[in-house]
């Protein structure tokens, strides 16, 4: 278990949400788990082997969404501040079945491929890249915990990602 630092304070999510929650009653830091999972598969053009492919993902463990990695995170090992960490609503093996099969639904497209070149003329045919599935493999997968800031006010409530300042309604939609 990672705990991910969070990348703004408490007084930074506030003016995030500003008078859109009215007057403020209380604001909790949450730990929300995801497993982040390196994965690889071939793909295929056609039914040949086209190239591997290799993504670093993040499985939100509460609302089941997915989303690309792009950039590391700061660690800690031992969390100072007060904190609610929420429990995980799916286990390693739920998380990695939703990644397979976001990766084949992602990945699954047309693409026009060169099939024959000569010095006065290319030949494009479109081919079907697909997943091979038997070759998915989870190179690593661990839970970690994001920060989340839960801001309650006497007209709204909002969520605000301690990394990426985005603010929602609803704990599910982060």
């Amino acid at each position: 278990m990672e705990i991910v630092r969070p990348e703004m304070i408490e007084h930074e999510a506030l003016k995030i949400v500003g008078d859109r929650v009215g007057e403020v009653k209380s604001v909790d830091l949450e730990l929300m788990p995801c497993y982040v999972i390196d994965v690889s598969c071939d793909l295929l053009a056609g039914g040949d082997f086209y190239e591997k492919h290799s993504e670093k993902v993040c499985v939100n463990c509460l609302n089941r969404m997915i989303s690309k990695i792009g950039r590391k995170f700061d660690l800690v090992k031992t969390f100072v501040w007060e904190h609610v960490k929420l429990s995980a609503r799916i286990d390693r093996e739920e998380a990695t079945y939703l990644v397979k099969k976001w990766l084949v639904n992602e990945l699954t497209t047309e693409k026009e491929m060169v099939v024959k070149q000569t010095d006065s003329s290319t030949v494009f045919e479109k081919r079907d890249i697909t997943v091979d599935e038997e070759s998915f493999e989870v190179k690593r997968i661990e839970l970690y915990y994001f920060p989340i800031y839960h801001v309650e006010g006497d007209k709204k409530r909002f969520y605000v990602d301690a990394l990426t300042g985005e603010a929602r309604s609803s704990l599910m939609a982060i």
